[in-house]
């Protein structure tokens, strides 16, 4: 089986899992609040909300001990397996304590539900590479929000007809088979564990290790306002609807049909909005609709208070909750740490939300005794509105930090697999095998050039009269032994460079003497009637000088039409910076540049290739291993990125688009996606990502039309100077 097949399997199964882990967190819900308000009167729960966030949060202990030492794969599968063995119990107990029952209900859906989820979303995380969970999570979500819809049916239906004993028995057996469907996508996810670490410590861990990570404790911030505006909202909600339908079936009837009204609201967004948002907005972007939700709605219940206004607000924050914040929340993590990742993550999914309940329960606790009762839900919804507000702040400074994690994931998954010595790890062929073109290997040596033995120059023969020669021998051996060379000989060295015999020499004569040179390399590098071999091979000589005009002009030739002399002037501004960073192109000057390489048609962007083999227009960006296959158009754009943004990290990216692990390709695609602005990023990579056609193929005729006519470099290559010209 194929990686893109066994990561689709694992899709499915993920997708499946989380229907029924859902499916029992919704039935469960609606279950929990009916029997638990159905048994005790509903200002018996805030109190009830913060006893379940204090058990929550000693359970968060107890379970960031278990990934501590052991890694998802190993413990989530299991631990649903014990959750429906617990709600068994549970189902027992209301048969002769009722009100042990709800309590015990509503503690276990509140403390494990959150724990179990987490853990789930870890497994995923561990399961996929960045790029790929992107791809996939809007399925697994859609899954989990079709569970669901289902499983608020299945509770509505049910809730006329089944005893509490019979509805609790149905939610465990939803957990025994999401315990069956896990155990299949386990075998997939590396299993190796973390060191055992003394029992303290384990403890602390999870807790230091976000407060010391900036982008984790930016995440916390945002989890815990949104959790405590969300209460808020949900506290509004209950309060309305029991004065409503007051404490009778028909509390539990209401319930039921809420929840299954938002699981389809919730199933309809993920399902038709979810990937759009994330491919369109970006991660960051996407999670931004929960706290302007919780910013907006709740302001509305405040002007109209009424039940359905009530109903509003909170099936509008829980839908966007659980289907587009859901979707970039679990990806935020994909790029931490494994590590670091499984010993935080259920502290932020769990530890502070539930933190961020029990603060709201309290404040709702002695907001109950000391403000009058007609303004109760007027100061709840007003601090739903304020904490919103905070949490759409913080989000709007996540973007930074979550692209430089993405850098770090990039740079760490390169160390892991020892990227630069594993250069030989296949063919660089993502391009050109995409665009149906042959990806005939090249020769990235030296052109041999024979020693020819000439005759000592005549005495009277000058050295001027050596270089008009016709003799390649003797114009090396006058250009060899004049260093550096003279710069009244600039113009002929120059034109030299057209000399297929005696170009390397020429260019080392015209580099021993880059002040000289200088003017005359310039002035044929601009002038588009100049022979093109010197055009093309100008940009080396200029290499060595670092002075702002010979940049400002290869910078110009960034613009020229012929490709080699754009690639060649690329590479040349990037030695020169590699020497003087203090010459680094402004910021965004390359960027029009970067837009126009991307915009030449896709099979002739893969066709360019370069007409010398010299060994020194190897690029530094690459390698020399990686240079001999790689492809021009590619590398070129990457130059430029580097000269644009971060170098290293984007050299590093370019470099894993040929590694074979999936990971790191995955990882660098979304670090790019992250990094670059949308007019660079989707047109390079829907190029990288777009899958082969097969069985469709354009006449030759075609292919080559549209090359000769995008680009007169091929016309050259195939021995017709006429047309290229």
């Amino acid at each position: 089986m194929t990686d893109a097949d066994a990561s689709k399997t694992a899709g499915r199964l993920a997708a499946v899992a989380a229907a029924f882990m859902i499916a029992n967190q919704v039935a469960g819900k609606a279950i929990r609040d009916a029997l638990f308000l159905s048994t005790f009167p509903v200002e018996r729960l805030p109190a009830m909300l913060t006893a379940a966030s204090i058990v929550s949060l000693l359970v968060v202990v107890a379970a960031s001990r278990v990934l501590a030492t052991r890694p998802p794969a190993k413990v989530v599968p299991p631990a649903f397996l014990a959750s429906a063995g617990l709600l068994v119990v549970e189902a027992l107990l209301f048969r002769v304590a009722p009100g042990a029952g709800a309590v015990l209900l509503f503690l276990h859906m509140a403390a494990f539900g959150g724990v179990l989820i987490s853990w789930f979303w870890s497994l995923i995380n561990e399961r996929f590479d960045p790029r790929t969970a992107r791809a996939r999570i809007a399925s697994i979500a859609g899954g989990g929000t079709l569970g669901g819809y289902l499983g608020g049916v299945a509770a509505a239906l049910a809730g006329d007809h089944l005893s509490s004993t019979a509805l609790v028995l149905a939610l465990a057996s939803a957990h025994a088979v999401t315990f069956a469907v896990l155990r299949g996508l386990a075998r997939g996810v590396p299993d190796a564990a973390p060191a055992a670490l003394p029992v303290l410590p384990a403890l602390l861990e999870g807790p230091r290790t976000v407060m010391a990570d900036g982008y984790l404790r930016t995440i916390a911030s945002i989890v815990l306002l949104c959790t405590m505006a969300a209460a808020g909202v949900d506290y509004v909600f209950k309060v309305r609807a029991v004065e409503t339908w007051g404490e009778s079936d028909a509390l539990l009837r209401f319930f039921a049909v809420y929840y299954t009204g938002l699981s389809l609201l919730t199933f309809l967004l993920q399902a038709t909005l979810s990937r759009r948002l994330l491919e369109r907005v970006g991660v960051v972007g996407t999670a931004s609709a929960l706290p302007i939700v919780l910013t907006a709605l709740p302001a509305l219940a405040l002007a109209v208070p009424s039940l359905a206004a009530a109903v509003l607000a909170r099936a509008g924050e829980a839908s966007i909750q659980s289907s587009w914040y859901r979707s970039a929340y679990e990806l935020f993590f994909v790029p931490v740490a494994e590590a670091k990742k499984r010993v935080a993550k259920l502290w932020i999914d769990v530890g502070a939300d539930r933190l961020g309940d029990a603060i709201a329960g309290a404040a709702i606790a002695i907001v109950v005794v000391v403000v009058p009762e007609d303004r109760i839900e007027t100061v709840a919804l007003a601090s739903a509105v304020v904490l919103g507000a905070m949490a759409a702040q913080r989000l709007r400074s996540l973007q930074r930090r979550y692209v430089g994690t993405l850098a770090k994931a990039l740079v760490r998954r390169a160390d892991d697999l020892d990227l630069p010595a594993n250069e030989e790890a296949g063919p660089y062929t993502i391009l050109l095998s995409r665009s149906g073109l042959p990806t005939a290997p090249r020769d990235a040596t030296a052109p041999h050039i024979p020693a020819v033995s000439a005759p000592a120059d005549l005495p009277d023969e000058t050295p001027e009269a050596s270089l008009a020669s016709a003799d390649p021998a003797r114009v090396r051996r006058t250009l060899a032994s004049h260093r550096p060379m003279p710069a009244a000989w600039a113009e002929t060295v120059v034109s030299l460079l057209a000399w297929d015999a005696v170009y390397v020499e020429a260019l080392e004569a015209l580099r021993s003497h880059p002040e000289g040179a200088r003017d005359a390399l310039l002035r044929a590098l601009a002038d588009p009637e100049e022979v093109f071999a010197v055009r093309r091979r100008a940009p080396r000589a200029l290499s060595v000088s670092g002075t702002p005009d010979v940049l400002a002009g290869l910078t110009d030739a960034l613009s020229d039409r012929r490709f080699e002399v754009r690639y060649q002037a690329g590479q040349a501004i990037w030695r020169i910076v590699q020497r003087d960073p203090s010459l680094r192109p402004p910021d965004g000057a390359l960027v029009p540049r970067i837009v126009a390489e991307l915009a030449v048609e896709a099979q002739v962007w893969a066709s360019h290739r370069l007409l010398d083999d010299h060994e020194d227009r190897r690029s530094d960006l690459v390698g020399e291993v990686l240079e001999r296959r790689v492809n021009r158009s590619v590398e070129h754009v990457f130059t430029l990125l580097a000269l644009t943004y971060d170098p290293q990290a984007m050299r590093l990216a370019y470099r894993s688009l040929d590694a074979e692990d999936a990971h790191l390709r995955g990882t660098a695609l979304e670090f790019l996606e992250g990094t670059l602005p949308a007019k660079i990023h989707k047109p390079l990579l829907a190029f990288v990502e777009a899958p082969a056609r097969s069985g469709e193929r354009r006449p030759v005729s075609a292919v080559l039309a549209d090359l000769v006519a995008a680009n007169r470099s091929i016309a050259l290559a195939l021995g017709d100077p006429d047309s290229a010209d």
